[in-house]
């Protein structure tokens, strides 16, 4: 039986854990209302998110890095800069 973590208590024991992934008919719904209602709208993306994500090990995962995140990362370690 796998140990609960703190902030997930509030689930019970057969609901799940993760994030669902939406449908390409509910986003296109979604954004088909937003225009209809003169809605705003924005899109982000937090750089470095993957850092977090668990990754297989026995799976090798390559990531490309590009503008200025590549810039960054390459001052943190000269290595990366080729």
């Amino acid at each position: 039986m796998r140990k609960r973590k703190k902030q997930r208590l509030y689930l019970k024991e057969n609901e799940s854990y993760s994030s669902p992934t939406v449908s390409l008919e509910g986003l296109l719904a979604s954004l088909v209302i937003d225009v209809i209602e003169k809605r705003k709208g924005e899109i982000f993306d937090a750089p470095g998110a993957y850092l977090h994500a668990n990754m297989p090990d026995d799976k090798q995962t390559l990531i490309v890095l590009r503008g200025d995140f590549a810039d960054i990362m390459c001052q943190v370690n000269p290595e990366y800069k080729r």
